[in-house]
C-alpha cells in the first residue's frame, strides 16, 4: 500500500491516479488562422480560423481547400489547451473574437473568417487558454523581475500581516 498524499493510499498495484488523472489524448486538437496570398476583394483583410488534429496544420487547410488550391500565408499554429489541461476549439476562438467587436462575415455556409489580424487570434487564443480578458493584442506572457516579485511578496505580507494584530478589533483612522 502506497501513500499518495491527503491521507490517500493506493492499495493495487495498477495505480489508481490514472483512473483519476487520465492519459492525454495522442491526438492534440490545434488552432490554425490562414489568409489567401492573393484573395478576392470580399476575402481582402479576412483570416480563416479552424481547428484540426492533424499534426501538419498545411495539410488540413489543403483539405479545406479542396481543388480550388490557392497559396496562402498561415498565420497562427497553436495547441487549443487551456492552462487546465481541457481543450476549447475554434468556435470558442471566433466568438471570443466577435465579443471583442472584430466582424465575422458569413459566406454561404462559411463561417470561419473573421477580419482581424494573428495578433487578435493569438490574443484570444490566450484569454481562452487562462480565462483572463485582455485589452488590445497582449498574448505574450513575461515574468516579473526579481525586484518585481520581491516587492508583490512584501506588499502582500504587509496587507496580510494588518489581520494578525486583532482582526476583530475595530478599524480606528
Amino acid at each position: 500500500m502506497e501513500e499518495l498524499g491527503m491521507g490517500i493510499k493506493e492499495t493495487s498495484s495498477e495505480g489508481s491516479t490514472s483512473r483519476l488523472f487520465p492519459a492525454k489524448p495522442a491526438v492534440q486538437l490545434r488552432i490554425y488562422a490562414w489568409e489567401p496570398n492573393d484573395p478576392p476583394a470580399e476575402y481582402s483583410g479576412l483570416l480563416k480560423v479552424g481547428q484540426t488534429t492533424k499534426a501538419d496544420v498545411n495539410e488540413r487547410i489543403r483539405e479545406s481547400q479542396g481543388q480550388m488550391q490557392q497559396s496562402y500565408t498561415l498565420h497562427v499554429n497553436e495547441l487549443a489547451e487551456r492552462d487546465d489541461g481541457t481543450f476549447f476549439r475554434d468556435t470558442d476562438v471566433r466568438r471570443r473574437l466577435v465579443a471583442k467587436g472584430f466582424e465575422n462575415p458569413i459566406f454561404g455556409s462559411a463561417r470561419e473568417w473573421m477580419r482581424c489580424t494573428s495578433d487578435d487570434v493569438l490574443t484570444a487564443i490566450m484569454e481562452l487558454r487562462t480565462g483572463a480578458q485582455l485589452s488590445g493584442t497582449h498574448h505574450e506572457t513575461f515574468r516579473m523581475r526579481p525586484e518585481q516579485t520581491d516587492a508583490v511578496n512584501k506588499t502582500l505580507a504587509y496587507y496580510n500581516s494588518i489581520w494578525a494584530e486583532n482582526k476583530h478589533a475595530v478599524p480606528r483612522w
